[in-house]
């Protein structure tokens, strides 16, 4: 009598399967949504000064957005969300930028001038536009955390230098290529996604 191999899991197992993965996904949708109100509070933290505040709010949204990756990744259940994550992510750069003119370390022509253009190039398709707004946030306000150095100034330092290490492969295989493809794109007058 030979061996029967069994192609698909049973019934109930599989019924649970769909259920973690709906879990999972809904897991990181809700994670996806924290970082909008992340990006919502960082405008008037920022903008009054409470920089250990806007230390901690950055970092959670850099670990929600971390988080919310691996969830989504690891169900094969679409998240209601998922389109929405790179639109949270860009917002939580833009909420720094205002809250930054706000505070008055930023000019706001270049400020406000390049948070509208560069959402108006992410809007149109260039995902690199994200990133460059994402990086017209954060690089301005990461310098003004090490220059004033407020008691929680290192927590975001802390932070991305771990979810480097611990992603550091779809950093440098998937996000810097999709960056540059979607600069070179642009300078080429090609529209990239």
């Amino acid at each position: 009598m030979g061996a029967v191999a069994i192609s698909t899991p049973p019934v109930g197992l599989n019924g649970a399967m769909r259920a973690g993965g709906r879990t999972r996904a809904a897991g990181a949708d809700a994670l996806t949504a924290a970082r909008m109100v992340i990006a919502a509070l960082l405008v008037p933290v920022v903008w009054t000064g409470s920089f250990s505040t806007a230390a901690l709010l950055l970092a959670l949204g850099w670990l929600s957005d971390f988080a919310d990756g691996r969830l989504a990744r690891s169900t094969e259940t679409p998240t209601r969300l998922g389109d929405w994550d790179l639109v949270s992510d860009t917002l939580v750069g833009a909420a720094l930028v205002v809250g930054l003119v706000g505070f008055g370390v930023m000019p706001p022509v270049l400020g406000i001038g390049l948070t509208l253009a560069l959402g108006a190039l992410f809007i149109a398709g260039n995902v690199a536009a994200s990133m460059l707004l994402q990086l017209l946030g954060y690089l301005p306000f990461l310098f003004l955390l090490w220059t004033v150095r407020p008691p929680l100034w290192w927590v975001p330092f802390a932070t991305a230098a771990i979810l480097a290490v611990l992603d550091w492969r779809r950093l440098v295989l998937i996000n810097i290529p999709a960056f540059l493809r979607g600069v070179t794109g642009r300078f080429e007058g090609r529209r990239l996604s």
